[in-house]
């Protein structure tokens, strides 16, 4: 049973499609790597799984739920997370205070005890290494630290499924191996992870599969080795220089 399904899935801004006839499952516990070029849809896909956007056809189930129509909050209630390309902190809050705001709008409404809900953040905060910085302004953090606080704000809403729009992003090669670190230990905790990235190396070193997506319909599909090896993805996307030096 695929933990999330998608069939026909379309997107459409007026006359362009985003998104043409995305087929995909997901299953527990793997971690999917989605990429391709800017402006091939990975975000929009994204946003159409989390109710952001409403799907032009098309079907989404998760834990073979039909989840279309319903609002963002909704699905994170039903257990999918995300972080977004752009952080989006709460800049008037502490750190501790930004973690705290997921655990009362996501998955386990019990959070709303704020004693507990404290508890739970400040634990998720150590986790991301964020637990001494707990009482810092977001303003005082670097692109790193954002980057964690981001991770653990959606880590906050309990998710079984966790969507990753770029964290890596603008991270230099020791504080992405530590991400990854950190990645590997959340699915190894049963979180499912779909990694939307352009570091190649470390969604390829990540990922159990790798989707590839261009001008908003898949081109590939298959291990990391594979994908890196299809001329259609070299051609549109990774280029010779990157399968010249992964060898």
């Amino acid at each position: 049973m695929a933990l999330l399904e998608l069939n026909g899935v379309t997107k459409h801004f007026g006359g362009l499609a985003a998104l043409r006839e995305v087929n995909l499952q997901v299953s527990a516990g793997e971690i999917l790597g989605l990429i391709g070029p800017n402006g091939s849809g990975k975000t929009t896909l994204f946003n159409v799984i989390t109710g952001i956007y409403p799907l032009t056809r098309g079907t989404i189930r998760f834990k073979e739920e039909n989840i279309l129509g319903l609002k963002p909050y909704q699905i994170c209630h039903k257990g999918i997370g995300r972080t977004f390309q752009i952080v989006k902190p709460f800049t008037r809050l502490t750190v501790l205070e930004n973690v705290m705001v997921g655990t009362f709008y996501g998955k386990k409404k019990a959070m709303a005890d704020p004693i507990q809900a404290r508890k739970t953040s400040e634990a998720i905060l150590d986790r991301v290494g964020l637990g001494l910085k707990k009482n810092h302004r977001v303003s005082d953090l670097t692109l790193e630290d954002k980057k964690r606080l981001e991770l653990g704000k959606a880590l906050a809403t309990q998710p079984e499924l966790l969507l990753l729009d770029e964290v890596m992003a603008g991270l230099n090669p020791t504080e992405i191996k530590e991400l990854l670190e950190l990645l590997r230990s959340i699915r190894a905790d049963g979180v499912t992870l779909i990694v939307v990235e352009h570091v190649m190396h470390a969604v390829m070193n990540l990922a159990n599969r790798v989707y590839v997506l261009h001008h908003g319909e898949k081109i590939a599909e298959g291990s990391p080795a594979e994908v890196a090896r299809d001329k259609r993805v070299i051609e549109s996307y990774l280029g010779e220089e990157f399968l010249l030096a992964s060898g």
